[in-house]
């Protein structure tokens, strides 16, 4: 098993990290849990913030105008003169409908390298403020609200793709489960990570047992 994910990643991420190492492990079965970071606030969408490709000139061209003098004292100027008032509106790492799109890009790429997709629903329980304090997001109720959409788009993307789900956010919904999560209702204690090994495998079973 190789684990490609990266603490802190969106879809928009992982899905590239995937294009870039995927391939060269030639995997039989790919999981996809995502649906945290997401719609965590930022001032920017993760696709702004990402490094846009260049060919070896433009890229030179571009370092060669970043580093004049002249440019570097115009976008300092440019920043002290920005109104100390002003905010900037953050926005959810990646919208809804950019991860509906990437998600379903994600499961195709999965298959055109042969190999099955294996979607992974994200559970959780209450949140708390500290998501205020850190910044990613605004009050703990609506990301709640926000979280439990991108599972349900999750699920849909799941359906109308034909593709195997693990729905943790289903199956850990009860107060029995309650153990398994850490305080901040979104990561898992050791018990609650051995539960999920085990479910995983049950399905990576029943995966290599259905027929093709």
């Amino acid at each position: 098993a190789f684990n490609l994910g990266v603490f802190g990643y969106s879809i928009e991420q992982g899905y590239r990290q995937f294009l870039k190492e995927g391939p060269r492990f030639k995997p039989d079965v790919v999981t996809l849990y995502f649906g945290w970071n997401d719609h965590w606030l930022y001032e920017k969408t993760d696709h702004m913030r990402l490094a846009t490709r260049m060919s070896p000139m433009a890229a030179r061209v571009a370092r060669a105008i970043q580093e004049k003098r002249l440019v570097g004292l115009l976008t300092q100027r440019a920043r002290k003169e920005k109104p100390a008032s002003s905010t900037t509106k953050k926005v959810f790492r990646v919208p809804p409908e950019n991860y509906t799109q990437i998600l379903s890009n994600f499961v195709q790429a999965i298959r055109n390298q042969g190999a099955q997709p294996l979607i992974i629903t994200a559970a959780r329980r209450q949140l708390t403020d500290s998501l205020v304090r850190s910044g990613h997001a605004e009050d703990p109720d609506v990301a709640e609200q926000a979280h439990d959409r991108y599972v349900e788009l999750t699920r849909q993307v799941a359906e109308s793709m034909q593709v195997p789900v693990l729905d943790l956010a289903r199956e850990f919904a009860g107060p029995e489960s309650d153990p398994y999560f850490s305080r901040d209702g979104i990561h898992f204690e050791n018990q609650g990570l051995q539960v999920i090994a085990e479910r995983l495998h049950t399905k990576l079973i029943e995966l290599s047992n259905a027929p093709n």
